[in-house]
C-alpha cells in the first residue's frame, strides 16, 4: 500500500473516532489528525524510497516555514527573522529525522520489525509512560497507536501481507481472500484510488460535520 493511501486512511480514522469525543477542542481536535496522519505513516520508516522518507527530506527546504510565513510576510523585517529563525529550528530537526529514519532503514528490512505488533505494543507503553509521568492527555498515546495500527492493517490487504505477529509467528498474515489482495508498489493502484476517493468522500462529510459541532460554519 503506498503512503498516500495510509496517510488517507490514518486522517480519516483521526476525523472518524475523534467525533466520538465530544469534550475536544478544535484544537485537540487538530492535533489528534496529525497524530493519527503522521503515526500512520511511520511504520514505512524501514525503507527509504517511502512517502514519509521523502517528505521529511523536503528536498533540503524549510517547506512548513514557508508554508507557515508566506512570501508576502517575509518581507517585512519582523517576518524575515521569525522565518530564518523557524527554518533553522525545522532544518535541524529535519535533519535529525534523516539521520534517525536511515539509521532506522539500514538496519531492518522492509515490513519486519517496525510491523510487528509487539514493536507498536512497546512503543505504545513508552508514550503512554510518558504522557503519564509527563501529565500528557493519554488520548494522543491511544490515538498514535490507532493511527499506527491502521498501517499495519493497511498492509495486510495487501499481496505481501505482515508478519504481524513475530516472532510467536513468522507467517505472513492478510486480511482478504487471495484474489482480492491489493496490489503494492509505488504507483498508486486502481483499488487504492477507490480507497482514496471513498475515504475523502467520508473525511469531507465528518470535517464538515465538526466544523459545525465547533460553530465554525
Amino acid at each position: 500500500m503506498t503512503g498516500k493511501t495510509h496517510l488517507t486512511l490514518g486522517i480519516l480514522i483521526g476525523i472518524v473516532f475523534s467525533s466520538f469525543f465530544a469534550n475536544l477542542s478544535i484544537y485537540q481536535y487538530l492535533l489528534i489528525i496529525l497524530i493519527t496522519a503522521g503515526s500512520s505513516l511511520l511504520p514505512d520508516v524501514d525503507t527509504d524510497s517511502s512517502f514519509i522518507q521523502y517528505k521529511v527530506r523536503g528536498w533540503g527546504r524549510p517547506a512548513l516555514t514557508q508554508w507557515f510565513i508566506n512570501y508576502k510576510n517575509r518581507k517585512t523585517l519582523l517576518g524575515t527573522l521569525f522565518y530564518i529563525v523557524l527554518s533553522f529550528i525545522e532544518l535541524i530537526i529535519r535533519a535529525i529525522l534523516i539521520a534517525a529514519f536511515g539509521i532506522v532503514a539500514k538496519l531492518v528490512v522492509h515490513r519486519s520489525v517496525t510491523h510487528y505488533l509487539l514493536s507498536l505494543l512497546l512503543i505504545f507503553i513508552l508514550l503512554v509512560t510518558i504522557s503519564l509521568y509527563g501529565k500528557i492527555n493519554i488520548i494522543y498515546s491511544v490515538f498514535f497507536f490507532i493511527g499506527y495500527l491502521s498501517h499495519i492493517l493497511g498492509d495486510m490487504l495487501t499481496r505481501s501481507g505482515v508478519k504481524i505477529f513475530f516472532p510467536m509467528s513468522k507467517r505472513n498474515f492478510h486480511l482478504l481472500p487471495v484474489k482480492y489482495r491489493l496490489r503494492t508498489g509505488v504507483v498508486v493502484s486502481k483499488e487504492e484510488y477507490l480507497i482514496i476517493g471513498i475515504g475523502l468522500l467520508i473525511t469531507t462529510t465528518l470535517v464538515i460535520f465538526n466544523l459545525a459541532r465547533f460553530k465554525l460554519i
